[in-house]
């Protein structure tokens, strides 16, 4: 149900609720001020001696409550505000973290850009529904209450007219609800892919910049506008061809209650100020009728986001074990096998032992395994094998799994924010000391240098640097988190020879005594390991010395022959 899945979110809010509740239904009440302000000066004018005192005695109080309509709306703009802010931040805040606990596989499967645009489709659907759908509920609610009251006050027959009206429109809606619902899952999962991929392509500017055919990008940009205006005119025209017949409807019964009470008058049964009073309260009633109706048609995009965040954030949250890793003693790998999706394997037969102090190189032609490893070791692909101090991986939290065992990806990933934030990111409180030490090493001199030093905000994955300045960067982020493992995966490629021997210089004074894994194509790399193990199709085919494997292993100097 809905309601379990959205009360809990409302439940910190609940006096911004009661508080646009309240104002909502002190609105409604106010619009039957006119009708019964109608009646009564017509009643007081159709007296043989007509009473002017009455008259402009409900005038007065006519044009006051509209003035307070008007003042409390004022209010209740600048409280729905102030809501609108702190739900939507706090909530978006809630909906990211449940993402970055997602299943790395799960997320790799759909990407960034299409759970960016379901989270905000889903956070502003749910300050929605809390802020405008429950208190117009609850005023349609209230409106339909009244104005019945005030019918069944003036003829019973119109009074039992109107009841039945009710649950027609719920059960037509209900009806046509259940196609739109499904429409509208399909639609918001359709627009999220499309968004992506528009984003996608957008973001390889300098590829096509490179590549100067703009009318193909642009091209390609416009097949996922147009898909996604195809999918929004379809489900549209669905919605606005129901809107149509529900109001046809609507309207159809309303006039037949204005003829019923126009008979009613010429049979001389109600007066023809009941007949003004009654019009006006008709209109009331049916207005909150159909917005009572159109509320449940707005509540199927709600119920698509809301499953959502149960179908594909919470259902596919990544699980850990309850074990907290405090130090890395000893790390092994005894694998059998490991695919993707029950495909090929991509590691098999690999085993491997180490200890804090070991330095290990793995190399191995492309597509052998090597990079997955460390997608293993942290345990972003699931498998068996993988075990730390004696316990399988799995059987520790992922928080302290990862604080201890570090994977550098080659592709450095950057995030909006300073260097220095970026080399703090992920740090709540930073170690001051220990970021002194880190961006004082020799390899971040020229980063110091740059002209707005530490200070330098980053452009979109840190653009507007060189290549080997990310990565850089990143080896240092890795430094600020002192784990216990680490997993250099050709996180130095894009740096030249000397700069190479600076950082990994460096990175191995401050690595003493950990578990350090080289994965590269560089033998000068892969020379600073004690170890090298040769992978070939994702096994184990030599381990030893690099004086030992120049000298037996002929997949070992055919790698590299070149670099020798």
């Amino acid at each position: 149900m809905l309601e379990k899945r959205i009360i809990p979110h409302l439940r910190k809010y609940y006096k911004y609720v009661l508080v646009l509740l309240l104002g909502a239904v002190v609105k409604a009440l106010i619009a039957f001020v006119a009708p019964v302000a109608v009646r009564e000066m017509l009643e007081a004018a159709s007296l043989p001696v007509p009473e002017p005192g009455s008259i402009f005695l409900y005038g007065g109080l006519f044009v006051g409550c509209f003035l307070l309509g008007y003042l409390l709306n004022l209010g209740v703009t600048q409280l729905y505000l102030r809501f609108s802010f702190k739900f939507k931040s706090n909530f978006s805040r809630e909906l990211y973290h449940e993402l970055f606990r997602m299943d790395y596989q799960a997320f790799q499967h759909r990407e960034a850009g299409y759970f960016v645009s379901r989270i905000k489709m889903l956070t502003d659907q749910a300050f929605s529904l809390a802020a405008d759908s429950l208190p117009s509920t609850t005023v349609s609610i209230v409106t339909i209450s009244v104005a019945m009251a005030f019918i069944a006050s003036v003829n019973m027959a119109l009074f039992a007219m109107a009841i039945l009206l009710l649950p027609l429109s719920y059960f037509g809606y209900r009806t046509v609800n259940k196609k739109l619902k499904k429409m509208t899952a399909d639609y918001q999962v359709s627009y999220a892919d499309k968004f992506k991929n528009i984003f996608g392509v957008v973001q390889n500017i300098e590829s096509i910049k490179q590549l100067t055919n703009y009318a193909y990008f642009s091209s390609s940009v416009a097949k996922h506008v147009e898909g996604m205006e195809k999918d929004s005119n379809e489900l549209g025209l669905h919605v606005r061809n129901v809107n149509m017949f529900m109001m046809f409807l609507m309207d159809l019964l309303k006039n037949g209650l204005l003829l019923g009470t126009l008979a009613l008058f010429f049979m001389k049964r109600i007066s023809f100020p009941e007949v003004m009073f009654l019009n006006m309260i008709m209109g009331i009633y049916f207005g909150a009728l159909g917005s009572l109706s159109g509320i449940s048609l707005g509540m199927r995009d709600v119920r698509a986001s809301f499953d959502f965040l149960e179908q594909e954030l919470r259902a596919k949250a990544e699980k850990g074990g309850t074990q907290e890793l405090l130090k890395v003693d000893a790390l092994s790998f005894k694998m059998d096998g490991f695919s993707y999706n029950g495909k090929k394997d991509v590691i098999k037969n690999f085993s491997l032992d180490l200890k804090p102090g070991d330095s290990v190189a793995i190399v191995g032609r492309s597509g052998c395994g090597k990079s997955t490893l460390g997608k293993l070791l942290t345990r972003l692909y699931l498998a068996d094998g993988v075990s730390l101090n004696g316990l399988p991986a799995k059987d520790y939290s992922l928080e302290s799994l990862r604080k201890k065992v570090y994977h550098v990806a080659q592709a450095p990933q950057l995030f909006p924010g300073t260097i220095a934030e970026n080399i703090t990111a992920g740090l709540s409180e930073p170690d001051a000391k220990r970021f002194e030490e880190v961006v004082a090493l020799p390899f971040m001199q020229d980063i110091r240098e740059l002209h707005s030093g530490l200070s330098l905000p980053l452009r979109d994955n840190g653009s507007n640097l060189s290549g080997g300045q990310r990565q850089r960067i990143t080896l240092a982020r890795m430094l600020m988190h002192d784990p216990d493992v680490v997993l250099l995966d050709e996180s130095t490629s894009a740096l030249d020879g000397a700069a190479e021997e600076s950082l990994l210089a460096s990175v191995q004074e401050l690595c003493r005594g950990k578990i350090l894994i080289y994965v590269s194509h560089r033998l000068s790399t892969v020379k600073r390991a004690s170890r090298i193990v040769v992978m070939r199709d994702g096994a184990v085919s030599a381990d030893g010395s690099f004086e030992e494997l120049k000298e037996t292993d002929a997949e070992f100097r055919e790698l590299f022959a070149a670099q020798m």
